[in-house]
């Protein structure tokens, strides 16, 4: 679990000169892990976190993370909400969240944070912009989430040339440890500003993620698929751009 304080800690560092870039993804790019995340392995709770902005057509799918097989999977929906998804390794649904509000394509930048541990009753959330977003329609099962199908991708979904992302990523970040609700301050903070995280994005836990996807003023826009986190690099098919990133 984080140590106390962390968030003050974070803020300590400055969230407010804190600037990360956007990667603008043009609906033709994904990144592949080629293997499985290293140090990862199976289990029954996580957080991830990301800053999004769409640019893509409304009512289609456009993932943001996806595992092999969709085992874990965040994507926007043809429905144009957010949908964390997980399963075990013969493709049973054991958590399924989904956002009420809608996310359509516009220049503004919005913040998904979720988490979960299903063996821990109605321990999950899915949070939109700072606010509790999560749909009636759940799915919460206890149970051994798959993470360890066989590779990753960011951008699209399970292949790498299907439902690619088109608009901006930020600050993508997930491990396997549940944060909780709490854990929402580590990663927005109160006027809704992405917090600095960590050149390894290791202010949330104390140690770095096994996932963390950052881009820094000055680097280069496909610096983004390097993974900061302990998981390992991804391989960039297409080519990125730059943007402004959630805090301007």
């Amino acid at each position: 679990m984080p140590a106390l304080g962390g968030p003050r800690r974070v803020a300590l560092l400055g969230a407010g000169q804190f600037r990360p870039v956007g990667a603008t993804h043009d609906g033709n790019d994904s990144a592949a892990r080629g293997a499985d995340l290293t140090g990862l392995v199976d289990g029954k709770e996580g957080t991830i976190s990301g800053w999004i902005r769409v640019n893509a057509a409304n009512g289609v799918n456009s993932a943001v993370f996806d595992t092999s097989s969709g085992r874990l999977r965040f994507f926007r929906t043809t429905a144009n909400v957010v949908r964390i998804l997980a399963t075990n390794s013969a493709g049973t649904t054991l958590l399924s969240m989904l956002t009420t509000t809608t996310v359509t394509a516009s220049s503004v930048w919005r913040h998904v944070y979720a988490y979960w541990k299903l063996d821990e009753a109605n321990h999950r959330g899915l949070y939109l912009d700072g606010a509790l977003d999560l749909s009636g329609t759940i799915t919460f099962t206890d149970g051994t989430i798959d993470y360890t199908a066989g590779n990753s991708w960011i951008g699209s979904l399970s292949g790498g040339s299907t439902s690619r992302w088109s608009g901006g990523l930020a600050e993508l970040w997930f491990h396997p440890v549940s944060l909780g609700a709490a854990g929402l301050s580590y990663f927005r903070t109160a006027t809704g500003k992405a917090r600095n995280l960590g050149l390894t994005g290791e202010l949330p836990l104390g140690f770095a993620p096994i996932l963390y996807n950052t881009l820094r003023p000055g680097q280069a826009a496909a610096d983004f698929v390097t993974n900061r986190g302990t998981g390992g690099g991804y391989t960039l098919t297409g080519t990125l751009e730059t943007e402004a990133g959630p805090n301007g």
